[in-house]
């Protein structure tokens, strides 16, 4: 703290060679300094403003209401994980958007949420979707779930419907593509048979590598084919 800070009965907090919780009780102008007495009245010890002995100066003192302001409540209580009626709501709340956003044959296994507000969801393949709340957000637990179970719904294997956007990766360069899908069309059925169908560019990146090995698996099986064919 800075000496201009300081007043008479002010609660502060010193991190030094002992941590102690005390009360400035005189201060002196003249040299900029000021007395702490220890809530125990064991330490009475002399603060300076720019001291040439580290442990003593002033910046060593935080005010205490300051320190107590910073300490954020939890964002969820997670004694109420116990309670029926929570336990009732939050399977509203799952079936809800499960109906929303899982497909069919896909149920939520495990549901964690803690006081810090993050939310994992986990599906019966055993993936996952995880939502954080933002420190300076109120935490709300249906927005939580919502966004948990979209995001997992992302990692979900995905069959679009004609005239639905998707990312496929393209075998012949690696990179993402956007596109359309028509299952007239041959690239889109092509990608819906290997698999390389995904709601976000960012989980089809994920797939990458998968999908590249596929290609060149589905490359060698039609070489072996045509060479069949020549015999």
């Amino acid at each position: 703290m800075k000496f201009e800070e300081a007043k008479i009965g002010m609660e502060v907090i010193w991190n030094g060679s002992t941590k102690m919780k005390g009360t400035i009780t005189i201060i002196d102008t003249q040299d900029k300094s000021v007395l702490v007495v220890s809530d125990d009245k064991f330490f009475k010890l002399w603060f300076f403003d720019d001291s040439e002995n580290p442990t003593f100066d002033l910046k060593t003192l935080k005010p205490y209401n300051s320190i107590q302001l910073t300490k954020k409540p939890p964002k969820f209580d997670i004694d109420l994980i116990d309670s029926k009626e929570f336990q009732s709501y939050v399977e509203t709340v799952i079936a809800k958007y499960e109906k929303e956003f899982l497909p069919e044959g896909t149920c939520l296994t495990h549901v964690s949420i803690r006081k810090d507000g993050e939310i994992v969801v986990k599906d019966n393949s055993g993936k996952t979707g995880i939502s954080k709340c933002h420190p300076d957000d109120a935490f709300n637990i249906e927005v939580g779930l919502q966004l948990a179970m979209k995001r997992l719904a992302e990692r979900l294997p995905f069959i679009p419907k004609d005239g639905e956007e998707y990312y496929s990766i393209l075998p012949t360069s690696g990179t993402v593509y956007s596109s359309v899908y028509y299952g007239g069309i041959f690239s889109d059925a092509f990608n819906k048979a290997m698999g390389n169908c995904f709601r976000t560019e960012k989980v089809a990146k994920e797939n990458k590598d998968k999908i590249m090995a596929r290609y060149e698996n589905i490359l060698k099986l039609a070489e072996l084919n045509a060479v069949g064919d020549k015999g």
